[in-house]
Order: structure tokens, then sequence, then C-alpha cells
């Protein structure tokens, strides 16, 4: 079922977009998807984004200041939905198949769930760095696949909500307040989905709905990214404490280093592997320390927290 803005939305798409051109790969795609409900698409856009290659009504275009914060524009999609459920996905993703938003939705249509969500796939063969990425669990459990990486328990309820690949019941996610606006370099994923797990809501983990994410292959790129990542783990524990849920995400992280070791052991690809692994958690133990400086001088200026990027004080 292709989706009809005149109709009445039953689940709204959200992507958030910088204008990517794996956008107007995505749009298409999407208009594909079979359902037995209609949907619509929401695309926020805090860059620039060619109308003209949007094939037909399939999507209503909000534009937005750039530099809020990802929280900021999932949140403003989540106003901006007609839908009572509501479905994320990133512009340099892309679903393996007609029914992943299908699979996404109909756990909560018919089966009672409130929360759903899903991985990534990133196939191997794209690039060196690429595919040393990929094998490190990005995005979305890369290349090693989300139960490598993240639990999923025997009932298949999971305990992270990765935001590009997930759906919520509309009502329940304003109830607990969205995404964590001050939560700028990441991580408001993390938030959201401890603060569902600690209000008793279980989050479903559905295999079918995994989706395909664009493999990331530029060092600069990676270096920029853990720093920020960094940066997110200090915001994350100044904004709530630190919780069972997050101590368990750290778990996980390390389950995953030790899986990759032991898998490249003894490959000529352990030593590359090694040095990528380094610069992971270096730029970790950077972004947090820089986050913590730059905290400080702000407080001992008298000036308290930054405001978001982009905003006035």
């Amino acid at each position: 079922m292709s989706p009809d803005k005149t109709a009445d939305p039953v689940a709204s798409v959200v992507i958030i977009t910088l204008g990517r051109p794996k956008l107007y790969q995505l749009l298409p795609a999407l208009d594909e998807q079979d359902t037995d409900f209609a949907f619509e698409i929401v695309l926020v856009a805090n860059g620039p984004v060619d109308t003209g290659r949007i094939r037909g009504n399939s999507a209503r275009v909000y534009h937005e200041e750039g530099g809020l914060g990802i929280p900021y524009y999932r949140n403003r999609g989540t106003e901006l939905a007609l839908g009572r459920i509501i479905v994320f996905i990133d512009d340099d993703e892309m679903p393996k198949d007609k029914k992943w938003l299908d699979s996404l939705v109909n756990p909560i249509l018919s089966g009672g769930e409130k929360v759903t969500v899903a991985g990534t796939m990133v196939p191997l063969g794209q690039g060196f760095l690429a595919d040393l990425i990929s094998m490190l669990g990005y995005p979305g459990g890369g290349s090693l696949g989300w139960r490598n990486v993240y639990k999923v328990d025997e009932n298949g309820y999971t305990d992270k909500l990765p935001s590009g690949n997930c759906a919520i019941e509309k009502t329940l996610l304003e109830e607990v307040g969205g995404f964590h606006e001050d939560l700028v370099y990441g991580a408001s994923d993390l938030f959201l989905g401890e603060t569902l797990l600690e209000r008793g809501v279980k989050m479903l983990y559905v295999d079918d709905a995994e989706i395909c994410h664009e493999a990331r292959g530029d060092l600069m790129g990676f270096i920029s990214w853990q720093i920020r990542r960094g940066r997110s783990v200090y915001n994350l524990k100044e904004v709530r404490p630190i919780t069972q849920f997050s101590r368990n995400h750290v778990g996980g992280r390390l389950k995953r280093t030790w899986l990759i070791l032991k898998s490249m052991f003894p490959s000529w690809k352990f030593i590359p592997m090694l040095g990528v692994l380094f610069i992971e958690y270096f730029c970790h133990g950077l972004g947090y320390l820089l986050e913590m400086i730059e905290q400080a001088l702000l407080k001992n200026g008298g000036r308290g927290r930054r405001p978001a990027p982009g905003r006035t004080p």
C-alpha cells in the first residue's frame, strides 16, 4: 500500500535528513512498502532537500533550522506525525525488503506490544576500513549482528533502543517526554530506552525488520564520531544517574570487544582491528575528557550548561 496523506494514517514514518543522496533512494523504497494499514512519511529537513526529486506527494516535508541536535528533530517529527505509531528510520538506511514496515508495526497493532526495534545490516566488502568498522558492530550491530552486540532475552525482548530503526506508540513517546534535547552529541536513544525500561515497558526485537545501513569508511569521520560518543557519555551522566541498564550496555560493548578479538585471532586482520579498537576507546576517553573540561569552564564562568548548537541562550 502506498502512503496516502489523504487517508487517516495509522503509522508515521519520520525521517530526519540533511539531504544526503541516499534519501532519494529511501523515499521510493518507503513508497513501495507492502502494508495492510495506511501510513505517511514525515520528512524533517535540517539541511537542503531537493523537493523536485521526491516522487509525487509521498512525503510531508518540514524545514527546520540546522544545528539543533538530533533529539530536537526527532521530537519535532513526533509532534508533526498524524499516525498513532511513530516509526523512525534515518536517511543513510534502506529497508531490506517491502515488508520492513509491516514487520515493525504489526506487533504493536495486533500483538499488544508498545515498542518494537530492529538492528542494521552492513555487508562486508565495501572497503578495508569500512569492513573493520562494521566488524566493530557499528552501526546497530554492523556485520556482527544485533544479537552479538546487545542483549535479547529468551522472549525476544532487548534492552537497547536503536532510534534509527524502531516503532513506538505516539502517546507513550509523548508521555515519557520524548528524546532528551540536552543530549546533542548522542545517547538520547539510550536515555529513552532506559526511561522506558524503568517504567516497565518492554522493547520487542524483530529480526525480520533489520535494515541495510550505509557503510562508514572515512577515518577522520570515524574519529569525530567516536569523540562525539565520548562527549555523549559525559552528557548522559549529567542528566541521569548510572543505572543497571547503563552497566548492561557497557558490559555488552566489552562482550563485543572480546567477540571481535576472538574471531580475528590469529588472522592478519587481528593487528589492524587492535588499532581500530584502540582509536575507538581512545576517542571515547578523549571526548569524555573534553566535555568534562568544557562543562567545568562553563560552570566556573558562571554561565551554566551551554545551549544546544544553534540555540539561543
